[in-house]
């Protein structure tokens, strides 16, 4: 409890806070990720799929 205490504090409802100067915990793997390269990705093979399925399914149902 005292290690929470040191993290943040508990208000008066119960609820957990931390404290906003806490240092954040660093991971080398996410801060490798290009996000941009993610996003535009990832935009374009959900359009891309989207047209595929409206495509099938239009092309389908009027066979």
């Amino acid at each position: 409890m005292k290690e929470e205490m040191e993290d943040g504090h508990f208000d008066g409802d119960g609820f957990y806070h931390f404290k906003k100067n806490t240092v954040q915990i660093k991971d080398a793997w996410l801060d490798d990720i290009d996000w941009m390269k993610l996003t535009i990705f990832w935009s374009t093979a959900s359009s891309s799929f989207s047209s595929v399925y409206l495509q099938s399914k239009y092309t389908d149902s009027h066979c």
